[in-house]
């Protein structure tokens, strides 16, 4: 199940690390005040939250208060449940929420936003989940890449974006969406491809229109004309995902070739991933950009099946039949064997993206996104060279490098329960 920005940290603050108290405003207060009755009202040490103690304003209900509204602890009082903040905010109305972090702003360049960069350092430094890269002559033929730079649009009728989906939409990392508007027949293009006049290629794409008809075709560029697909066909109307399996001959003067991805319709709205494309002799491919590491990388599978709903992935090393995996100058090149056949797959271990504002989601298991979060801020907080209140006390440098290091502990354990959980998923 997918989870918030605001759920993590609010999670992270009460439950995995005692360092938060969250307040619901129990009246209108002022452009310096916050007045919480329920759970600030009571006879508590006026130093509970000393000068300094990081607020967030997190949840907008009574439509006054900006989003995400920074600001520190001046003053409390607990007589009356009102806190006194400084700088000044928009006056928090009545069931407007907020955040009290102790520990994280007592410093200079603290506050609760070092709480939300420790949330982005933890998905994307210590949280990955496997996904199958295929084996493709296409620049981004997976679509794992967050931007669509190596696609382009023909025309400004056609609006080509990248989007992640939730489970149980397991064929990619990523999609790439082409929306159509006002005018059919307008497409999207990928990087150009070398090819030589003759040689038989094989076009595999994992596409479904959840409006209209989707358009699959492969363009001669030096002779500025399509080239015949010979399986599937080029055409799909259906909501589900499909997969549209192809071969094509090279015409004989042709140099190089690129895929374009269409739609029939004025107003289609269309849904690609997975665009395999390579000469059937192929033996050698270069995994995306993005993958930098040979250690981030797992099995080598093959995959059969036509219907993505039961597709299956089998070991690509048996047989005799074997993969090599080399960092090379154009970056990590697989080897196989033999020309590849069926799709080839490469087991890629990923890490999650950052989350811009409150109400991105994320994929990643909670547990470990926590374990992960909590880390990344109690070795922030062991940083720094001085005491830091809690509402436990105030705790030295080796205290908060022990916290760091039980969480560590936790998060590792997370880990592999969590790889063994994403590999589960897709296959």
């Amino acid at each position: 199940m997918p989870s918030t920005r605001l759920q993590l940290r609010q999670k992270l603050g009460e439950t995995e690390t005692g360092l938060a108290v969250l307040g619901t405003c129990t009246a209108t207060g002022t452009t310096t005040t916050i007045v919480d009755t329920a759970r600030f009202l009571g006879p508590f040490s006026a130093s509970t939250w000393p000068r300094g103690t990081a607020v967030r304003i997190s949840t907008i209900t009574g439509g006054t208060v900006t989003a995400t509204t920074d600001t520190y602890i001046d003053q409390y009082a607990p007589a009356t449940g009102i806190l006194t903040v400084s700088p000044a905010i928009v006056a928090p109305v009545e069931n407007d929420t907020f955040e009290v972090w102790s520990g994280v702003g007592n410093f200079p360049g603290g506050g609760v936003q070092l709480v939300d960069k420790c949330i982005d350092l933890g998905l994307t430094r210590h949280c990955f989940h496997l996904v199958p890269i295929p084996l493709t002559k296409v620049t981004d033929g997976d679509m794992g890449d967050p931007l669509y730079a190596n696609w382009t649009a023909s025309g400004a009728t056609v609006t080509p974006s990248k989007v992640s989906m939730s489970f149980p939409e397991t064929l990619g990392k990523r999609y790439l969406r082409t929306l159509h508007n006002t005018t059919a027949g307008a497409y999207v293009y990928s990087a150009t491809m070398n090819a030589q006049g003759g040689d038989t290629w094989r076009l595999v794409v994992n596409v479904k229109a959840a409006v209209g008809t989707a358009v699959l075709a492969v363009y001669d560029v030096t002779n500025s004309a399509n080239i015949t697909l010979s399986g599937d066909g080029g055409s799909y109307a259906g909501a589900a995902w499909s997969q549209l399996d192809n071969t094509f001959v090279i015409p004989s003067t042709c140099k190089q070739i690129r895929i374009h991805l269409s739609g029939t319709g004025a107003t289609d709205d269309i849904y690609w991933t997975n665009v395999i494309c390579y000469e059937q002799n192929e033996s050698m491919f270069a995994l995306p950009s993005r993958i930098r590491s040979e250690n981030k990388i797992g099995e080598v599978l093959y995959r059969l099946g036509d219907d993505p709903n039961e597709y299956s992935f089998y070991p690509y090393c048996v047989s005799g039949r074997h993969a090599d995996i080399q960092r090379e100058a154009t970056g990590i090149v697989v080897r196989l064997s033999s020309a590849m056949g069926d799709p080839v797959f490469v087991e890629t271990l990923i890490p999650y993206e950052a989350l811009a504002t409150d109400a991105a989601t994320t994929e990643c298991d909670e547990e470990l996104a926590l374990k992960a979060i909590a880390f990344e801020v109690y070795k922030e907080l062991a940083t720094k060279g001085y005491a830091l209140p809690t509402p436990q006390g105030y705790l030295a440098p080796s205290e908060w490098r022990q916290k760091r290091d039980e969480k560590l502990r936790e998060m590792q354990s997370c880990q592999l329960n969590a790889e063994a959980q994403s590999k589960a998923v897709w296959r």
